[in-house]
């Protein structure tokens, strides 16, 4: 089980070579940026388990990034746990 946030803009939107390549550190459109953010974000889902993706239709169509991540398993708490029988 997984669960997925989807955040949808109208914005510029991505060319299509940028999309292949808007993960990648270092990469960045901004004048001041440092490509650091997205890069970040896509090896901190990576390391939950869980991936970053980003869709966008062209350039002056929006685009769509999608974070998934798996549900922990869940456990039971201490105060949930059966008491063990006294012998």
């Amino acid at each position: 089980d997984r669960v997925r946030i989807a955040v949808i803009d109208n914005g510029v939107g991505i060319s299509p070579e940028n999309l292949t390549r808007i993960f990648v550190h270092g990469f960045t459109t901004k004048k001041d940026g440092h490509g650091f953010g997205l890069h970040s974000g896509v090896a901190a889902a990576k390391e939950m388990g869980g991936e970053l993706r980003v869709h966008s239709d062209g350039v002056g169509r929006g685009a769509t990034f999608t974070l998934e991540l798996p549900l922990p398993m869940s456990t039971p708490s201490p105060c949930s746990a059966p008491n063990p029988i006294p012998e």
